[in-house]
């Protein structure tokens, strides 16, 4: 696949080390002996997913208040129209309830007391990283690392 391998749209492996990427462009490079921990977990997507939750409960319960509100208080002639305005939170509410609560596989990187978060975007990507951390043999053991990242980047 050429000099870099494309892991996913957050960041790219090659012999320099790890490069994250915005818009498909470096914008920080990770060297390999920097990286302390390397994890691939399944965990949240969004980083402040409580917060959003919240917010979303919140929007929903302000939705079906005011369905109850025009249901008990509003004359019946005019239920059909207003029945449209509770539509739009309810449906962010719901909308933003299911996204605080994705999970997704990612790449948890320690490195110089900082802490990233990069998403895997498909099977074939989780697999050649774990087949990276296998063979860096990261994970709580960072005087491990191989000094050579050419002898298991390309086969």
């Amino acid at each position: 696949m050429g000099k870099n391998e494309e892991l996913s749209g957050d960041f790219r492996v090659s012999p320099k080390g790890l490069h994250l990427l915005r818009n498909r462009f470096n914008y920080e490079t990770i060297p390999f002996n920097q990286i302390t921990s390397l994890q691939v977990k399944r965990t949240r997507v969004l980083n402040n997913w409580v917060i959003i939750l919240v917010v979303g409960v919140s929007l929903q319960l302000f939705a079906l208040l005011y369905t109850l509100v025009i249901l008990l208080f509003v004359d019946t002639t005019r239920i059909s129209t207003l029945f449209l305005v509770p539509l739009l939170p309810y449906f962010f509410g719901l909308y933003m309830m299911v996204q605080s609560l994705k999970k997704d596989d990612m790449v948890l990187v320690t490195y110089r007391n900082k802490r990233k978060k990069l998403l895997l975007q498909s099977p074939e990507q989780y697999d050649k990283l774990q087949k990276y951390r296998n063979q860096m043999n990261l994970v709580h053991q960072p005087e491990s690392f191989p000094t050579d990242p050419e002898t298991f980047l390309y086969e």
